[in-house]
Parts: structure tokens; C-alpha cells; sequence
């Protein structure tokens, strides 16, 4: 019996129609690695911008009256000031403070640029703009995070570095799937 050569033109036109239906949306949503990006940079994103809005929340305390009774009460309220910016919290800040090997200049940068700084990277990861700077710098703001709690040292501290930790982890998960980012400003940087 004599054999027949492989037909390769159909295994060619096969491929050649598969990278053409990858353009477009449907190409991009048949992609399970960037549709993993897009959720862990909406997940990171989200959290970074919320915690730095969480920075320029102060408590305010508020009397109210009781209709029934006339006893004023005194109420403490969650209310956003923009001039109450504070990226540690007091006691927190305080602690840090009293520890040997934290400089106290880079404390008080940290305090006063801390809200500021996860807004503005939580917004760049959304947009996707500088993605890789974006995801990258979380990183080293995440575990700078963690050398303060690390320097307080205590179990009071251990779940706020696993915490942290985790944070780490899902920005090097999104930095390993970058390179299938869609959707981005700057897909180089």
C-alpha cells in the first residue's frame, strides 16, 4: 500500500482561523489569562482606592436630641474631610514612632503621603495606565507596610502581616499575567 503525504494546508487553515477570530471581543474574552488580570487588577485597584479614602475619614462626634425623652446624646460619626488626611492611624504612628530603627523623617512622609499615594496607584491600576509601574509600586508599598508591622512585633501584628502578605502575592500574580493585559494606557510601562 502507498501512503498519502499528511494534509497540511488544513491544519494551516485551521490556525490561521483561530488567530483571526482572537481579534476583538470575543478574542479577548476567550483569553482565561487576561480575563484573570482584569479581575486581580479590578480587585487591587478597588482596595487601594478605598484604603486611601479610608485615609481621609475622622470621627466626629455630633449630639442629637431624643424627640421622646429631650435627653441629648452624644453620637460618634464617620464623616470625609480631606484636611483630616492621616495614612496611620495615631496609635499607630505613635508606636512606630518609639521604635529604634524606624527614621522619623520617613514616618512622617509616609503619614502624610500614604492616602494620596494607594489613590493614586489604585487609579492607574484601573485605567491601566502604567500598569507595570502600577502593580510594581503597590508591591513595594505593601511591603513596607509590612516592615512596620513586622518592627511591632506581636500577635496582635501577625494577621496584619499575613494580610499584607496575601496583598503581595495577588500583585505578583497580576505582574506575572500583565503581558496578556488588554485594555490598558501604556502597554509598555
Amino acid at each position: 500500500m502507498e501512503s498519502k503525504p499528511a494534509d497540511t494546508t488544513s491544519d494551516a487553515n485551521d490556525t490561521a482561523s483561530n488567530k483571526s477570530c482572537c481579534c476583538g471581543i470575543k478574542g479577548i474574552l476567550d483569553s482565561e489569562r487576561t480575563l484573570a488580570v482584569w479581575v486581580l487588577r479590578l480587585w487591587l485597584s478597588i482596595r487601594a482606592i478605598l484604603t486611601g479614602v479610608e485615609k481621609f475619614y475622622v470621627n466626629k462626634t455630633i449630639e442629637i436630641e431624643d424627640a421622646d425623652t429631650g435627653i441629648v446624646l452624644e453620637k460618634s460619626v464617620k464623616t470625609f474631610d480631606i484636611s483630616g488626611h492621616h495614612g496611620l492611624p495615631g496609635g499607630l504612628a505613635k508606636q512606630l514612632g518609639e521604635q529604634p530603627l524606624m527614621p522619623k523623617w520617613g514616618l512622617a512622609i509616609f503619614d502624610a503621603t500614604l492616602g494620596y499615594i494607594l489613590i493614586a496607584l489604585g487609579i492607574m491600576l484601573l485605567l491601566g495606565i502604567g500598569t507595570r509601574i502600577s502593580l510594581f509600586a503597590q508591591g513595594v508599598l505593601y511591603s513596607m507596610l509590612t516592615v512596620g508591622f513586622i518592627m511591632l512585633n506581636g500577635p496582635a501584628f501577625d494577621a496584619g502581616i499575613a494580610y499584607l502578605g496575601t496583598h503581595v502575592l495577588l500583585v505578583v500574580a497580576a505582574l506575572v499575567l500583565v503581558k496578556d493585559n488588554k485594555l490598558v494606557v501604556l502597554k509598555k510601562f
